[in-house]
């Protein structure tokens, strides 16, 4: 959910004139495809590194 969130958020950010002042030319000229990607990338594996582990008796449900 953060990693769908987190590349929308980008993605509708990214043409915005505040956001393209930040960036070098090179790179606020760029689709807004690749900055959103990799934002998502990075929510999806930051959530995922901080989220516990299921305990077995969540595991055992899923295989039944």
């Amino acid at each position: 959910m953060a990693a769908i969130a987190t590349g929308t958020v980008v993605t509708l950010a990214w043409d915005a004139p505040a956001v393209r002042g930040i960036f070098p030319a090179v790179l606020a000229q760029r689709d807004a495809i690749f900055p959103a990607l990799i934002a998502a990338l990075i929510a999806l594996v930051a959530v995922s590194a901080i989220t516990p582990r299921p305990r077995t008796a969540q595991l055992a449900q899923m295989g039944e």
